[in-house]
């Protein structure tokens, strides 16, 4: 089986931030043929050199699209229309896979997934890491109330287009 995954953070356990999907990544890929497409955010932020980048068998497709937890809500939303391009563009070029794996944050993301898989006609799976788009929104990064609507709108979308959904945590399963 082919295994197309979305992410625009990827990390090592190298990386001061969590790293689950890396062991995930690692058992997955033991069985099945795995693609990650995602960013290089997180290197230059690894604090040891322990851990190979992305785990064996895994290959890799990454898109120098700069990302930092410092930059304000115009850039951060110009890095994640960036990846999505991308990521869409990149996904048409793999091999077909058997299933789409989409991991929000950010919900662009999981957008481009679901925009690959329907290209491929195959299943999505949608893995919301963090409440999108409602903690942007309580944190008064998205300005006007269309573009909060819109967000939304996608969001309810995505759930509704994906074969599954996997909550990160008991609350964002209701």
């Amino acid at each position: 089986m082919h295994i197309a995954v979305f992410s625009q953070y990827h990390t090592s356990p190298d990386c001061p931030a969590t790293s689950r999907h890396y062991a995930l990544l690692a058992e997955i890929a033991k069985h099945h043929r795995v693609t990650l497409l995602t960013t290089p955010a997180w290197r230059s932020q690894q604090l040891t050199q322990e851990f190979a980048w992305v785990p064996p068998g895994v290959e890799l497709r990454e898109a120098a699209i700069p990302y930092d937890n410092k930059m304000g809500p115009a850039r951060r939303a110009l890095a994640f229309a960036q990846y999505a391009a991308w990521a869409v563009r990149a996904g048409r070029q793999i091999d077909r896979p058997d299933v789409v794996w989409g991991i929000s944050t950010p919900l662009t993301a999981a957008w481009a997934a679901a925009r690959v898989a329907r290209h491929w006609r195959v299943p999505w799976v949608f893995e919301v890491q963090d409440l999108w788009p409602s903690f942007p929104v309580a944190m008064g990064a998205v300005p006007t109330a269309l573009a909060r609507q819109q967000l939304f709108a996608l969001e309810k979308r995505l759930y509704e287009s994906a074969a599954h959904i996997v909550p990160l945590s008991p609350d964002m399963s209701s």
